[in-house]
C-alpha cells in the first residue's frame, strides 16, 4: 500500500480495511519503503497548484516532495501522470492491436486462402449463412445499444457477440449433418469471400478513422479505455487484413502447399501448420507500426477533450491542459518528448523486423 489502493479498492477491500482515501503523506508510520515519486496520478496538492513550474519554488517539506517536472492546473504531478500516462498509452496499444488481429487475421486468411471459387455450399445453406449473418448483425446493434445505454460492460456485449456467433454456427454444421435438405441440392454454390471481404474492407477505408472514432466517442458519455481500444482496433484490422490476404496468396502458390494438398492433408493442417507460420512476417511489421499508431490517435483524443474521462491522467489529457495556460511550457514539452520517444521507438522496432524478414528492403 499505497501502490495497489485503486485496483483493491475496486474489490471492495480498501473499504474492509479502511485503507481508502488515506492522506499517506500525512500519516505517522513506523518503518516505511519510499518510492521514487511521492504522488500518484490522481493525487492534488494544494499547495502547488496553478501550474508550478519545474524551474519555480514549491511550498514542499524537502526535495523528495519536489515536483520535479512542475505540476498542472490543478496541482497533479506531471513525473506521476507521465509514468501513469505511459501504462495508459501501452495498454490501449496492446489491446488495440489485440482487437485488430482477432478480425483481420482469420478474415484475411480465409480471403487469401478460399477466395471467390474455393467456398462452396448447397443453396440451403447459403441461406442458413444469409440468416445468421443478418441474426449476428441484429445482435450486434441490440448489445451496442445496452452497452451505449450503461445497462452492460463492453466485454460483457462482446462475449455476448462471441456466444450467439458460435451457437449460430453450431446450428449450422447440426443442420448440415443431420438433416436430408442440404442433400437434396447437390449443386455446390460458390461464395464469392475475396469480393465480400475486399469490398467491406474498402468501404471501412473510405471513412477516415479519426472522424469514424470521434463519431462512436460522441455516443459515449464516459468512454473507457477498453472501448477506446476495440474503436481503435476496429480500424486497423483493414490493414492486417489486406496483409495478411495478399501473403496468404502467395504462400498458397509455393510448392510444398501443393504437395501438402497432394498428401491429402486437411484444410486446417494446411493452414495453421504450413500457411500461417510463413505469412506472419508481414502482420508483425504491422502490429509494430500499429501499436505506435494507436499510442498517437489516443494522444490525439485525448488532447481534444474526447477520449478518456478528466480523472484519467494521459499523455494527451496533459498536452490538453497546456492550452490553458501558454507559459506552461513543461505541459508541452515532456509529455510529447513521451509521446515522440514511444513512436520512434515502435517505429525503429517496425523497421528492424521489416529488415530481418525482408533482407533486401534492409540493405537498400
Amino acid at each position: 500500500m499505497p501502490i495497489f489502493a485503486e485496483y483493491l479498492s475496486s474489490f471492495k477491500w480498501n473499504q474492509k480495511s479502511g485503507a481508502i482515501n488515506q492522506d499517506w503523506h500525512a500519516m505517522d508510520y513506523d518503518f516505511l519503503i519510499r518510492t521514487p515519486v511521492p504522488y500518484s496520478a490522481s493525487y492534488i496538492d494544494l499547495k502547488n497548484s496553478k501550474f508550478i513550474s519545474p524551474l519555480a519554488s514549491q511550498d514542499v517539506k524537502n526535495l523528495y516532495y519536489r515536483h520535479w517536472l512542475g505540476t498542472d492546473s490543478i496541482g497533479r504531478d506531471v513525473l506521476a501522470g507521465l509514468i501513469h500516462g505511459c501504462r495508459i498509452a501501452f495498454i490501449i496499444g496492446f489491446l488495440s492491436t489485440l482487437f485488430a488481429l482477432l478480425i483481420g487475421l482469420p478474415l484475411g486468411t480465409a480471403m487469401g486462402y478460399w477466395g471467390n471459387q474455393q467456398l462452396k455450399t448447397s443453396l440451403p445453406g447459403c441461406l442458413v449463412i444469409i440468416v445468421g449473418g443478418l441474426l449476428i448483425f441484429a445482435g450486434c446493434l441490440v448489445a451496442f445499444q445496452l452497452f451505449l445505454r450503461d445497462i452492460y460492460p463492453l466485454w460483457q456485449v462482446l462475449l455476448f457477440m462471441i456466444i450467439v456467433a458460435s451457437i449460430l454456427t453450431l446450428f449450422y454444421f447440426f443442420l448440415k449433418n443431420r438433416l436430408d435438405l442440404f442433400k437434396r441440392f447437390p449443386k455446390s454454390i460458390a461464395i464469392p469471400l475475396d469480393h465480400l471481404g475486399m469490398r467491406i474492407i474498402e468501404i471501412l477505408r473510405s471513412i477516415p478513422g479519426l472522424f469514424l472514432v470521434l463519431a462512436c466517442l460522441g455516443l459515449m458519455v464516459r468512454p473507457s479505455v477498453f472501448f477506446i481500444s476495440f474503436l481503435i482496433g476496429f480500424i486497423r484490422w483493414p490493414t492486417i487484413a489486406r496483409y495478411v490476404r495478399a501473403e496468404v496468396m502467395k504462400v498458397k502458390s509455393m510448392g510444398y502447399i501443393k504437395s501438402a494438398e497432394t498428401l491429402g492433408l486437411s484444410r486446417s493442417q494446411i493452414v495453421f501448420r504450413h500457411m500461417l507460420p510463413n505469412a506472419l512476417s508481414p502482420v508483425l511489421v504491422t502490429i509494430a507500426f500499429g501499436f505506435s499508431s494507436a499510442i498517437l490517435v489516443e494522444s490525439a483524443l485525448s488532447f481534444l477533450g474526447l477520449g478518456l474521462s478528466i480523472e484519467e491522467m494521459s499523455w494527451g489529457k496533459l498536452l490538453n491542459q497546456a492550452r490553458n495556460d501558454f507559459d506552461a511550457w513543461w505541459l508541452v514539452f515532456f509529455p510529447g518528448m513521451m509521446i515522440f520517444l514511444t513512436i520512434y521507438v515502435f517505429n525503429r522496432i517496425g523497421s528492424r523486423v521489416n529488415a530481418i524478414f525482408n533482407p533486401r528492403l534492409g540493405t537498400e
